[in-house]
């Protein structure tokens, strides 16, 4: 209820600056607080006067507390959804996990390394069939990104009878050969991310090609919900059923490959990053370099 009472105030503030100003991110902002409240068409007004014409249904942004609220009609049958979504909760051994997060901490020379925030999608690829590389006489400025692909590695491998168990009906899911992995330490403010599909941006446009399972390990248990609908590239259709899943710690989420996601803004500001690593299992993928210190960086590098 604080929550709530909290939302309400800061839509006022927003609204009133927005219309002061006329400034078009203030009212993309409002439009927000209005879905999250479930206020589709108060929204649409204030999203249409910046072009939008397309947006995710309201109960999608909006928190369980007001989502209650909405009256849903009946649900499919689970059997609809095998091999498209699932999540486990306490995953990884906590030594592991610790492991991983000391490895990300918001001080770890991973961010320094990549300049990161940065608008430059980067990631890894490493394989699953070289079990105990050690790193060999790799460079020392290269070391701790092989200790990080390695601790991934085992990690995947480790990942790799849930991941294939529960998405065993999937297209080629006993031919996974590598992991691609990446990790967003995401600020306090509730910004979300875009819609998008997990693809090997490399092969475009001569080839469209996906993981055959993408996967979310969260870290902490506060942030914004990933949400996972069942649209991709080839529908005819557009989406018509979206899972949220909310941020736990050494939670894992996975997922079709081939589907639309994104992460819904919530409007809560956390006191820590959101932390996520985030694993695409691939059957086939274009890989590039390994980069240097300072870059280019880009999609599935080697290490």
């Amino acid at each position: 209820e604080k929550h709530q009472g909290d939302d309400e105030k800061l839509a006022q503030q927003i609204k009133k600056l927005a219309l002061a100003n006329d400034d078009p991110f203030l009212m993309y902002e409002y439009g927000m607080v209005k879905l999250r409240h479930g206020d589709g068409a108060s929204a649409d007004k204030l999203l249409s006067r910046m072009g939008a014409t397309y947006r995710l249904r309201a109960p999608c942004f909006m928190p369980p507390l007001y989502r209650s609220a909405f009256k849903h009609g009946p649900g499919m049958a689970a059997s609809r959804y095998r091999n498209q979504v699932a999540a486990f909760d306490d995953v990884l051994p906590e030594a592991v996990l610790g492991a991983l997060e000391k490895a990300f901490q918001p001080t770890a020379a991973f961010w320094r390394f990549h300049n990161y925030p940065t608008d430059k999608f980067f990631s890894y690829n490493v394989s699953l069939d070289n079990v105990g590389r050690s790193g060999g006489d790799e460079p020392a400025a290269k070391k701790p990104r092989v200790a990080q692909a390695e601790l991934i590695r085992q990690i995947a491998q480790y990942l790799l009878p849930l991941v294939t168990g529960e998405m065993k009906e999937l297209d080629k899911i006993n031919d996974i050969q590598s992991v691609e992995w990446w990790a967003h330490a995401r600020e306090g403010v509730s910004v979300g991310h875009q819609m998008h599909f997990d693809l090997d941006e490399l092969a475009l446009p001569d080839a469209v090609r996906h993981p055959v399972v993408s996967c979310v390990l969260y870290f902490d248990s506060e942030g914004p919900p990933t949400l996972v609908t069942n649209q991709s590239v080839n529908s005819e259709l557009e989406a018509s059923v979206a899972w949220q899943c909310e941020p736990k710690r050494n939670r894992l989420l996975m997922f079709n490959g081939r589907n639309l996601h994104g992460v819904v803004p919530n409007g809560v500001t956390s006191s820590q990053p959101r932390l996520t690593l985030m694993m695409g299992f691939w059957s086939d993928v274009t890989k590039s370099a390994a980069p240097a210190a300072g870059g280019p960086f880009g999609p599935n590098m080697g290490i």
